[in-house]
């Protein structure tokens, strides 16, 4: 098993820079122009990597990620663009306890058909990461990565349907019997508006590496929020 934490990034969960009903999955929506958001958002994951050998026995390459989302974006007419800086509050594992940077990203998100318009909103997104880890722990690329992604959301009376579908370019890392490497990656959302201001919405997510397909390197996720 490792005896180090291999160069990749086991944090399948980011925030969205500026979804209005969901945690993980990008709406279509547009803000008003010249509008500036910024957000922050602490999570918490454990065990997010873990190697099963031979043997059968885990090993928690990392335990735990405390971690802090510093989100913020500018929009000028159909045009959005944002950045992501992962913070890592806390993190233990094969490394120790570590605090320190993730990889920071840059984001642009152009709509191309307005929801609030047309029975469907449409968009598509692109997304470059920088090598900006600053911890020795499994979450950073270790080089320059990218995405390109297709937004599709419908507004059904309170209810928001929304899905995000690409591709994902990512340094080539062999981790024990398989590659991590470019990936596609799907993220399905549902919000729900209670209220005036309110509601609840549940994500899922999961990437699948084009060069091993198989469970064993499949990450996925669902998460369950509210606003």
């Amino acid at each position: 098993w490792f005896q180090t934490s291999p160069d990749a990034n086991g944090q399948l969960f980011r925030p969205s820079i500026d979804a209005t009903h969901t945690l993980w999955t990008t709406d279509t929506g547009r803000a008003p122009n010249n509008y500036v958001l910024a957000r922050g958002m602490i999570h918490y994951a454990n065990r997010p990597v873990t190697y099963v050998g031979s043997d059968g026995e885990p090993v928690n390459i990392v335990s735990d990620v405390l971690q802090l989302s510093v989100l913020a974006a500018y929009s000028r007419g159909p045009v959005r663009i944002g950045v992501d800086i992962p913070v890592y509050l806390f993190t233990a594992g094969l490394e120790g306890n570590e605090a320190g940077l993730g990889d920071a990203a840059l984001d642009a998100k152009v709509t191309i058909l307005d929801r609030t318009k047309l029975p469907l909103g449409l968009a598509i997104s692109g997304r470059i990461s920088f090598p900006t880890t600053t911890v020795n722990a499994s979450l950073g690329d270790g080089g320059f990565g990218w995405e390109l992604n297709a937004l599709v959301d419908k507004k059904v009376g309170p209810v928001l349907l929304a899905a995000n579908v690409g591709t994902r370019g990512l340094p080539d890392r062999k981790l024990g019997n398989f590659t991590w490497s470019d990936q596609f990656q799907a993220r399905l959302g549902v919000g729900w508006e209670l209220g005036p201001g309110g509601g609840v919405s549940l994500d899922a997510g999961t990437n699948l590496n084009y060069a091993n397909v198989n469970a064993g390197s499949t990450p996925a996720a669902a998460i369950l929020g509210g606003w």
